[in-house]
């Protein structure tokens, strides 16, 4: 799953009430989904801070692209 920071964060890195899944990263990849933030997730992504370069939530090693189902094993 590609999640991008501008999915979770406003411009103001407050967490967003929803989560955005772009059609590309939807089972069918038919259309944009979206997700409610529950308070949990809430204190865990305030609580989170991403690296300012990176444009995915959870950047792959050194920067290059998001990180993969692999790298989480």
């Amino acid at each position: 799953m590609t999640l991008r920071i501008r999915d979770v964060y406003d411009r103001k890195d407050s967490v967003r009430p929803i989560v955005l899944f772009s059609k590309g990263n939807t089972k069918g990849k038919l259309a944009t989904q979206t997700i409610p933030v529950l308070e949990d997730l809430r204190k865990y992504l305030t609580d989170y801070h991403p690296p300012k370069w990176a444009n995915y939530l959870f950047p792959g090693r050194h920067g290059k692209g998001d990180i993969t189902s692999d790298a989480t094993r």
